[in-house]
Formats: C-alpha cells, structure tokens, sequence
C-alpha cells in the first residue's frame, strides 16, 4: 500500500451533505481545506475530487421564466461547489419542464425559492415537512415535523424563538438544503394610504377603500 502525505488547514472527515458544506465554507475563507470519505474521492490535480478517474460531478437545474436572478444565482453556487472541488452543471430550463420534473422528483440539485412576509413558517413548512409539497428531496425527521406542527399554533413569541433554534440545529447538521442567498423587498405606501386593517408579520393590511394603487409605491 502506497501512502501519501497530505498537509492542510481544514479536515473534514466525510463527504455527506454536512460534510460537502463545511469544505464549501472553509473553502470560501480561502482555507486550504481536505475531505476525507470511506468512498476513495481525493483530489485531482485540476482541484476536483474525483475517485478511479470519475469526477465528482453533478448539475444544478433552474428555470429561465421565474425569478429575475435564477440563472445568476445558480451559477454563484455552481462557483462555490466549483470552489470546493466539485465539478458543476448549470442546466437552466423553461418553467413548464422545470416544474414537471421537480414535482416528479427528478432534480437532485435544483434552485428552488420561497417567499415569507417577516416569519419563515410557511416556506420552511412547505419545503422541510415530511411529504409537503416542495419537499422535493424526500426529506424527513420526526423531530422537524413535530416542531413545525408546534410552530403552526405557538404564538408565543419567546416559545418560537427556542423551536425554532432547534429547528436550525438539525437543519445545520443534515443540510437538506443549502441557502444561497436572502433578497431583501422593500414595501411603502404614500401619505394618502390613511388605514390599516391591521399587521402580518410586520407588514400592513391595507384595506381596499383606503388604497389608492395610483399613488403607492412598492418597491
């Protein structure tokens, strides 16, 4: 047996999904980083891993007609993983063939978004629960669904706080998903918006008869 010495700044010791995060992290603080898998993947001298000559490789699918920004986000994580020593795919889609084949579960690695005004729950709902609708990795933990089900009826603001910390814990270690960016939207009305029929999560319920959308501004 032939053995190597190999020095870095950063060992990782598996190549699961908490493992591929971790050597994405420490490589974006330009940290010289090594993973190290039962599987045999080691580094080749292009910089991707790579086991009996077989590159590490996988494709990010997106849509063209979604969002403004997929294609630009999709290729910021394909510069990460590229970073990290995978060697990446971007494949972008038009919607119709890009929303069948995410609903058939056929897209390992995909863009997928969710909007939420001020609290997380709906999108986290949506995406984590065992069975939900863009829960299109199959992801499941009793644990996850049990907080998101105390989540959906806890209105105490200190008690929600605690879940959800839980609830980042074990996403942190099984990463399920890895989150790219948060866009930040700006909402505002004019003067003339006199009353509110109340708040969701901070943002205003303006009712109707108040509202003139001929002098409001959102941006």
């Amino acid at each position: 047996m032939e053995w190597k010495t190999v020095e870095s700044d950063v060992l990782i010791i598996g190549g699961g999904p908490a493992g591929c995060m971790a050597a994405i992290n420490a490589s974006n603080q330009n940290i010289n980083v090594v993973l190290v898998d039962k599987s045999g993947f080691g580094k080749g001298s292009n910089g991707i891993w790579a086991q009996d000559g077989k590159p590490l490789k996988f494709t990010i699918q997106t849509s063209s007609a979604r969002y403004f920004r997929d294609k630009e986000v999709s290729e910021a994580a394909q510069g990460m993983y590229s970073k990290a020593g995978f060697d990446v795919d971007v494949k972008i889609m038009e919607w119709a063939s890009y929303i069948s084949d995410l609903n058939q579960h056929k897209m390992p690695f995909h863009l997928i978004g969710m909007e939420h005004p001020g609290d997380p729950y709906i999108g986290i709902l949506f995406t984590f629960k065992s069975g939900a609708a863009y829960n299109v990795v199959d992801y499941e933990n009793s644990r996850i669904d049990t907080l998101l089900e105390q989540l959906g009826v806890e209105n105490d603001a200190e008690k929600r706080k605690v879940m959800w910390a839980e609830f980042i814990d074990i996403a942190a270690a099984e990463v399920p998903y890895i989150p790219i960016m948060q866009p930040l939207n700006l909402y505002a009305a004019r003067e003339n918006v006199q009353d509110s029929s109340g708040h969701l999560n901070g943002f205003p319920l303006f009712s109707n008869e108040n509202f003139d959308a001929r002098n409001a501004v959102v941006l």
